[in-house]
């Protein structure tokens, strides 16, 4: 990693009701991010959007760097394998060969903007509809304390995308003693718990980077591999029902570009206090314009992280929460850090791609979103508690003793 910048961020925790609530997970970020063009950058302070219900949150990162690459991906197939061609001899020609001049190409076409192809208006009820905010709460002896965070629906199914940084409480259900922790999916404004979920996957590389930070004051991270997803599994009300579809934002394989309009979405919960977050947390959104893009590795041909200013959904307990393709309606990327400032307008928020979800799944193994999207999800999600999730909490539950 020499010669990469290294990134830190910082999160900070408050508030309480009763036991505490973490409104804002705080890290000291501390990974490798570079620009295609290899450039050093220098460090910024930085803060993470996961909301410990209970104070304002911030991390500290260094902005990754920008880049001019600009491709649009559909998810989700992935690029056959370039092979190098193979070396050919050159033979001596046997006679010289005349080659005619090349005619002339056309002059290309203007490019003509397209208008968007979904009105303002119905891009936020869309978005607001497939929202939703993550609660979870521990008993009275554990070491843990609540939590609040934001996801997004991105499959009929049932299916929320959230942070590893907010979906991490479920691997902790059972610390220290049987169900202490509860996990719940609350949806509307204000927010109001309705459903059981359990996690389908949950990046173990995220795990492996940052279970040490469990219960730090200070944690750290950029983003990469911030990412989650959970399978909504029944009501809470024993005589509810699942509906036959649930409100969904389609995904995009296309990277942000500079400039470029956004729609942001989440529970954001910095400036309440603990019964508030509780019982009075609404859904926020707004437009705002994409400031920078960035890549984790230099090798990366495609962005991984995207930079929003100056937006209010800046706020702790925005993590997890939906960064939309204000042209089309298609989700772009979730909500991971922002950067530390007295106010939301000077604060630079920062989500993390599907792009970069989509090259990770991929390169686990797994198919890229639409891999681990398809097939018989309830079993899917029992392999992976079965087999994966087991050792992931023990890391986990490790740092915490």
């Amino acid at each position: 990693m020499s010669g990469i910048a290294a990134v830190a961020a910082k999160v900070v925790a408050g508030m309480s009701v009763g036991a505490s609530l973490l409104l804002g997970l705080v890290f000291h970020v501390a990974t490798s991010t570079v620009e295609y063009k290899a450039a050093t950058v220098p460090a910024v302070p930085f803060s993470l959007m996961k909301t410990r219900v209970a104070s304002t949150s911030v991390i500290s990162v260094l902005p990754i760097a920008t880049t001019t690459v600009s491709k649009t991906k559909s998810f989700i197939k992935t690029a056959a394998p370039v092979h190098k061609p193979a070396v050919i001899k050159e033979v001596p020609a046997a006679a010289p060969i005349t080659v005619a001049s090349p005619a002339p190409s056309p002059a290309p076409a203007p490019i003509v903007p397209q208008p968007p192809t979904i009105s303002p208006e119905a891009l936020n009820a869309q978005a607001r509809a497939a929202i939703v905010n993550i609660m979870c709460t521990a008993g009275s002896s554990a070491t843990l304390s609540p939590m609040s965070g934001s996801g997004v629906l991105v499959d009929s199914r049932g299916i929320i995308l959230t942070n590893s940084h907010v979906a991490q409480f479920f691997l902790m259900r059972d610390y220290p003693i049987k169900d202490n922790v509860q996990c719940v999916v609350r949806v509307g404004s204000p927010a109001r718990a309705m459903y059981t979920a359990e996690l389908l996957y949950l990046s173990p590389a995220w795990v492996a980077q940052n279970a040490s930070q469990i219960t730090s004051s200070a944690p750290t991270g950029t983003g990469e591999n911030d990412f989650a997803f959970l399978r909504i599994t029944g009501t809470i009300n024993p005589a509810g029902t699942l509906p036959a579809a649930f409100p969904r934002l389609p995904m995009s394989g296309a990277d942000p570009q500079p400039n470029e309009q956004m729609l942001l979405a989440a529970y954001p919960a910095s400036f309440l206090h603990g019964a508030s977050i509780l019982t009075g947390l609404y859904q926020t959104s707004a437009y705002a314009n994409v400031g920078k893009v960035y890549v984790f590795h230099k090798e990366d041909q495609w962005v991984d992280l995207f930079s929003i200013p100056g937006s209010m959904v800046s706020q702790g307990g925005s993590s997890g929460g939906a960064a939309v393709h204000a042209s089309d309606g298609t989700l772009a990327g979730i909500i991971v850090t922002d950067t530390e400032a007295a106010t939301t307008a000077g604060r630079d928020l920062r989500a993390v791609s599907l792009a970069h979800i989509d090259h990770v799944l991929q390169a686990d193994g797994l198919g890229g979103i639409n891999g681990l999207l398809s097939g018989d999800l309830q079993a899917k999600a029992a392999q992976f508690n079965a087999d994966i999730a087991p050792g992931l909490t023990k890391q986990l539950s490790d740092a915490v003793k």
